[in-house]
Parts: structure tokens; sequence; C-alpha cells
């Protein structure tokens, strides 16, 4: 049996524009109706790192700045794209997995050289990225299984706005966990605006 986490977790996430929470709601709506219990237990965003303690707005600024730049590599457009499913998880938190859509983006805060000087506070950036549609337990989920059931298919989701932010959760005293968390997102600060120049050269600011 897992052992929940006793202490509250931090995040850095992405949250996409607004324009595709309504997929991502139907597709919450689909795994919860299939017999997937972790549903609907996490906000509709994209965790990119495991991090000691909170950004300050200052450095939010500069990780959006990294993050617009990496989406405008290998002729992106600026945008981000889903990819089918992801699972994934971070070191040392045992009680649960993300599982959602994946986005053909991996490892934005991998390595020291990523994001100085606020590469100090990221415990684990994540390999994998995925827009976390349900927390998986081991035991619900048994991991190794998790992408091959028959669950219901992911929305395929393209976007260029989106905006990052400090996630913090912390487990609740009552309820069923590993999915009875309490979660608090702090202020956003949106990525740059993308903005392609009649050379199709890409500008953002």
């Amino acid at each position: 049996m897992t052992t929940p986490q006793k202490s509250m977790l931090r995040f850095l996430i992405l949250i996409p524009h607004r324009d595709c929470s309504k997929a991502l709601r139907a597709y919450c709506r689909s795994l919860f109706a299939s017999g997937l219990p972790g549903a609907w237990s996490f906000p509709g965003a994209i965790p990119l790192a495991q991090v000691s303690g909170p950004f300050t707005r200052e450095e939010l600024k500069d990780a959006a700045h990294k993050l617009r730049g990496l989406s405008i590599q290998n002729e992106r457009d600026g945008k981000f794209y889903s990819t089918g499913t992801a699972l994934a998880q971070s070191p040392g938190i045992d009680a649960f997995r993300f599982f959602g859509i994946k986005l053909g983006f991996s490892k934005p805060f991998e390595g020291a050289e990523k994001l100085p000087p606020v590469n100090k506070k990221v415990i684990y950036g994540f390999n994998t990225l995925c827009l976390c549609a349900a927390l998986i337990t081991p035991e619900a989920a048994a991991v190794d299984r998790a992408l091959s059931r028959e669950l219901p298919s992911a929305p395929g989701i393209s976007f260029r706005a989106a905006s990052i932010a400090n996630l913090s959760m912390k487990p609740l005293s009552t309820g069923e966990a590993p999915y009875s968390w309490e979660w608090e997102i702090g202020a956003p600060v949106w990525l740059p605006a993308y903005k392609p120049d009649k050379k199709k050269n890409a500008k953002y600011e």
C-alpha cells in the first residue's frame, strides 16, 4: 500500500489558455466515467518542475521567456502541441502519478544552465510534460498497465497563449488520500506574445 504524502508539495506549472479547457474537461469526464478515480483531482495545468520554494515574479518572468524561446524552436511557430497520453512522476513522490495529455515538448528545466539563477529552486524538472487530467495511484492504475488499459483517447490540442505560475498542494486530513488534496495557484505570469515577422523569423515580446 502506498504511503500518502504528509507534507506540502510545490510545483511550477504551465497553464494553457482557457480555449483548451473545454477539451480537457470533456476528457476528465470520460476518464472518470471509465473508472479512473483520480480524474478531476488536479487543476488544468502542466507540471513543469517540482520546486523547493515559490518562484518570485521576476523568476517567473525569466522562466516564461525561456519557455517562449523553446516554443519557437524546430518550426513550432510558438505553439505547444499534444502527442497522445503521458504518465509522469516526480522522484520522492510515491502517492501518485500525473496522467494526461502529452505535449511534444520535453525537459525545459533540465540542467543547471537552462534557467540561471532560479534553477537552484528546481528539485526535479519533468522529463515528460502532460496536461494533467488525473492523479493515479500505483495500486489503482498499476502504473505499468496505465497506458495499455482501455481508456478514452486523449483529444488533440495546441495552444500558443499560456501562463506560468507556482502551485502548492497540501494533503487533506480527511478524505480519500491520495486524491484528497487542496491546492493553490499563485499569481500567473503570461508567456511573452509570439509575433512572427515578415521574414518568418520568430519574435516574442
